[in-house]
């Protein structure tokens, strides 16, 4: 295979494993509001991106080309993401054209690219929760949380709610790090992988039931309600009242607009035919990297395990032949 169907395959191979960490594991995270979606998908992006500015000769042109594929393609599987996961994966693109476009790219660009896509994640999550519940329902929030520290014995001083907030940033800015270290080795981890298929478990279909993100929505608001009302006062209607307008209105007014401009933009950057074949290719690719992930599940522990089944389902991604 020559140089230039050799990087196209890679190409692809990587914007497919995108794409399906945002369509499936990022939908069903924000489908579950399930917390770390930045770590999760996010970490998974960052990875991508980074393999296509090491893979590619025209840097800026296939980063600013796969985000819109990917784009896209989220827009089309997954109509339900957010506004927030469409802003996410423009600072990512714009951070990776900032840092990675040059003729080589050294250890310090991989490693600020990584951190400065988990702040980025942290911080809008954070900012999010601010607009959504209000300063207020923090306050009494903090006010109840320092009730449950005191009923347990537990003495604490100064805002529980800050800290649990840095807590929470710390622990991106830790995977940050960590990702950040990891991306320049990244390449050659994978090319030391060598799996034969016969290794390879065999993947049983099995029917998992629908999520229900209706009993979730339920939970927190009831979680949000007792934990307001037991501070007294009739604060947490108008909390509630804060949560359905601003929820709504982030669901029918600002995501709507942020996917229009988005489509806009990239619509004139895009291949449809390429985009339709990614589409068409998501669910045997998915079936590929169970397989993959199986078998990283079974030789692995601990820490390792992530890192092998990220390994694992790159090496499926980039080495489609021989899967």
């Amino acid at each position: 295979m020559d140089i230039k169907n050799t990087f196209s395959t890679k190409y692809d191979g990587i914007i497919v494993f995108w794409a399906l960490a945002e369509c499936g594991l990022g939908g069903f995270m924000h489908a579950m509001m399930l917390p770390f979606t930045g770590i999760a998908v996010g970490g998974i992006a960052t990875i991508c991106i980074f393999l296509i500015a090491a893979f590619s000769q025209e840097k800026t042109k296939h980063i600013i080309e796969a985000t819109a594929m990917v784009v896209m393609i989220k827009m089309i599987v997954s109509p339900h993401s957010p506004w927030q996961a469409y802003v996410a994966i423009l600072f990512q693109m714009l951070s990776a054209i900032l840092l990675l476009t040059g003729k080589k790219i050294y250890p310090w660009q991989a490693f600020l690219f990584a951190i400065l896509t988990q702040i980025e994640s942290a911080i809008q999550k954070i900012v999010i929760m601010v607009l959504l519940f209000g300063r207020s329902f923090f306050n009494a929030l903090d006010a109840s949380m320092h009730q449950i520290a005191e009923f347990f014995k537990i003495h604490f001083q100064g805002n529980i709610i800050i800290c649990v907030f840095l807590i929470y940033l710390l622990i991106h800015l830790i995977i940050g790090i960590l990702l950040g270290i990891w991306l320049p080795n990244i390449q050659n981890d994978v090319s030391k992988l060598k799996i034969s298929n016969e290794f390879l478990p065999k993947i049983s279909e099995k029917k998992y039931p629908g999520n229900n993100k209706l009993y979730w929505w339920v939970l927190s608001l009831i979680f949000t309600i007792v934990l307001v009302a037991w501070n007294g006062g009739d604060l947490w209607i108008l909390v509630l009242l804060r949560l359905v307008i601003i929820t709504l209105g982030f669901m029918y007014i600002v995501t709507p607009i942020v996917k229009f401009f988005v489509r806009k933009y990239f619509s004139s950057r895009i291949d449809d035919q390429k985009m339709q074949n990614i589409i068409d290719s998501l669910p045997n690719t998915l079936a590929r990297y169970k397989r993959y992930i199986a078998w990283a599940n079974k030789e692995y522990r601990g820490v390792k395990k992530i890192k092998y089944i990220l390994l694992a389902v790159i090496y499926a991604s980039i080495h489609p032949d021989e899967v």
